[in-house]
């Protein structure tokens, strides 16, 4: 996995710089710790961390508006590997990929899976509790726009 990072220093971004990461059994814990020790890091306070704001994501994402939730038919996940699944028969085919447009619109990036009509949420480990509630607040949002978007597109 390569992240270049666009954004300026001073929006929190790497300034085109790129960050390289061995995907092999990324998401293992006995990875994440080789990752943190890798970049300086805690080991201990990288699995708190992920633990935590996974949580609070998961908890979000089952808290959203009445007109986000009727459109979601799961929310699922494991630490910060998080994905939510639109409910089909709501929804529609390609409405997924509808939300990562509109979450990139929003500066976020969301990656749409190739089965049933779910959404990867996959934050950076060291991801705050702020960070989090930004993701919360660009998501529903995205949905809402995507689902108006289909409502007054021509069939």
């Amino acid at each position: 996995l390569c992240v270049a990072c666009q954004l300026p220093i001073d929006r929190g971004g790497g300034e085109s710089k790129a960050l390289y990461i061995d995907t092999e059994g990324t998401f293992r814990p006995e990875r994440l710790v080789q990752i943190a020790q890798r970049y300086g890091l805690n080991e201990e306070d990288v699995l708190e961390n992920v633990r935590q704001r996974g949580a609070q994501l998961m908890d979000g994402l089952r808290s959203m508006g009445p007109e986000a939730s009727k459109m979601v038919s799961d929310v699922r996940g494991l630490g910060l590997m998080v994905a939510i699944e639109f409910d089909m028969k709501v929804v529609g085919r390609g409405f997924a990929s509808a939300v990562a447009g509109e979450c990139f619109d929003r500066e976020m990036l969301v990656l749409p899976t190739g089965h049933r009509e779910t959404l990867r949420i996959i934050p950076a480990l060291t991801v705050g509790e702020s960070e989090i509630t930004e993701i919360l607040a660009k998501l529903e949002p995205s949905i809402a726009a995507a689902f108006a978007s289909r409502a007054a597109a021509p069939e």
